[in-house]
């Protein structure tokens, strides 16, 4: 054998060898990153119709675990039941984005576990995945509860750490849990996701939502602010009710309607902010909220229901919008520090005893044009005895009955030319008015329908009278205003 042919076939010898190591060095690669993915087999793995489902793994005592993305070339899309089950020494876990499913009781008994997130493709997590995880103070979540679907069969927290009721969240939830961030994926924060979840005291709800549920935050009471998304249309009923330690509030413009009981006995909120879109305004919505000091209803609200203010004792200042229809019965009852009240021209009907026991109440100005009385015996201000001026707006044509009933401190009112009709106990019980500042002439007073029955508005008739005149007249029996606003009599 030739020289030549000899330093060619250890040529050809040299470059085969060369190719089979890359070849095997390029299968190492895709082994290396199976054997990483695998972390040296940690975990047990099975390879099923869905995908690589976690099952299991093979040494609880470890701190800390990365879930692969893949196994054996299959995406890993599932933890099953109990695979961490009892890792009472992890401390932390790193869920893929493949994984869209996470089974019942998945990371039970995983006690020394403080946060984790579950990535926004989960669409299925099973009761209890983290029950007895004890330490955990923060958790992220594309929605609350066993899916995402608006068919789910369960949207509270507790679920997912093995409550079976709604009712059972306090019970569940491990106390040490203080920070729930939902993220943008999740639609709608369910009822009572987070009912008397009284440890909790920070929540991000994503820009994704739309709609919070009926007592979604009730009970909440180390809460102390939350940011409403722009993205929400609807506020349920009891929503964030008793979260007493609530400061301030933003309804988001595109809501329309404050559920029943919305804020109620939110002790510590001293700031609200209402959308320009709220239509209406249930009833209770607002009822004990001690620390409220102002609240502006804006001009597109039309309704307002029963008790929405009622007991804000440091209510101080109210401006009612210019659409506003309808005050239901004891709307700010026992508002004890409002001091003035100015009624638009748009309302039609004000409920019984609105307006009770407001003691420091001393102002009012009535511009209801158009007002329909539904009930003869709704008392409007019953027993404001701190009221001492009222001034009836222009264009307003009667004064219902019982509206000033028992304001034995009123001592002067101003009357339009509109006014037709005094109607029943009107004035009844106001027996220090002294002087009425009639805008007409005395012939137009006498047109004026004061019903008498029972001498209900006899203070009314027997006060001194004082006619408009801008220029001045003799025998003080006219008035002008002063530079103040006033009335003076000439």
């Amino acid at each position: 054998m030739d020289k030549f042919y000899k330093k060619r076939l250890i040529f050809m010898g040299i470059v085969s060898t060369l190719f089979i190591m890359a070849y095997f060095a390029i299968i190492g690669c895709d082994n290396t990153k199976d054997v990483d993915n695998d972390k040296t087999n940690e975990f047990i793995i099975e390879v099923r119709d869905v995908g690589s489902v976690v099952t299991g793994v093979k040494d609880t005592t470890l701190s800390e675990f990365v879930i692969p993305n893949t196994y054996k070339g299959f995406p890993v899309t599932l933890i099953d039941d109990n695979a961490f089950k009892d890792c009472s020494s992890l401390t932390k876990v790193t869920i893929p984005d493949s994984v869209t499913h996470i089974g019942s009781n998945a990371f039970s008994g995983c006690s020394s576990l403080t946060s984790i997130v579950i990535p926004d493709d989960v669409t299925y997590i099973g009761k209890g995945a983290f029950q007895g995880c004890n330490s955990l103070q923060s958790i992220t979540l594309p929605f609350v509860g066993d899916s995402e679907s608006s068919y789910r069969s369960r949207s509270e927290l507790g679920y997912l750490f093995g409550s079976t009721f709604w009712y059972e969240n306090s019970e569940y939830v491990p106390a040490s849990l203080n920070t729930v961030i939902i993220t943008d994926r999740a639609k709608e924060i369910g009822s009572n996701a987070f009912d008397d979840m009284t440890n909790l005291t920070s929540v991000t709800i994503g820009s994704g939502v739309t709609s919070i549920g009926e007592a979604a935050f009730s009970g909440c009471s180390s809460l102390t602010s939350i940011v409403i998304p722009d993205s929400v249309t609807y506020i349920g009923s009891n929503a964030f009710g008793r979260c007493s330690s609530l400061t301030s509030i933003t309804i988001p413009n595109k809501v329309k309607t404050i559920g029943s009981a919305a804020f109620v006995s939110c002790t510590s909120l001293v700031d609200v902010k209402i959308g320009s879109s709220v239509q209406q305004i249930e009833d209770s919505a607002f009822s004990g909220c001690k620390s409220l000091k102002e609240i502006t209803i804006p001009n597109n609200v039309t309704s307002m229901g029963m008790l929405v203010f009622y007991e804000c004792n440091s209510l101080e200042k109210v401006t009612l919008g210019e659409g506003l229809k309808t005050i239901g019965k004891a709307a700010f009852r026992f508002c004890t520090a409002l001091t003035t009240i100015t009624i638009p021209k748009s309302i039609k009907n004000i409920g019984n005893n609105a307006f009770d026991e407001c003691s420091s109440l001393k102002n009012v100005i009535f511009n209801a044009t158009d007002y329909v009385l539904y009930d003869a015996d709704d008392k409007m201000f019953p027993n404001c005895k701190a009221i001492t001026a009222v001034t009836i707006g222009d264009g307003v044509k009667r004064l219902p009955c019982n509206i000033f009933y028992n304001c034995s401190g009123l001592t002067e009112i101003i009357i339009p030319i509109s006014l037709h009709e005094v109607q029943v106990d009107a004035f009844h019980g106001c027996d220090n008015l002294k002087r009425v500042y009639y805008k007409g002439t005395s012939e137009q007073w006498e047109s004026i329908d004061i019903h008498k029955f029972m001498g209900g508005n006899a203070s009314f008739e027997d006060a001194t009278r004082y006619y408009f005149s801008e220029s001045y007249k003799s025998g003080r029996q006219y008035w002008h205003y002063g530079n103040d606003g006033k009335p003076v009599i000439w």
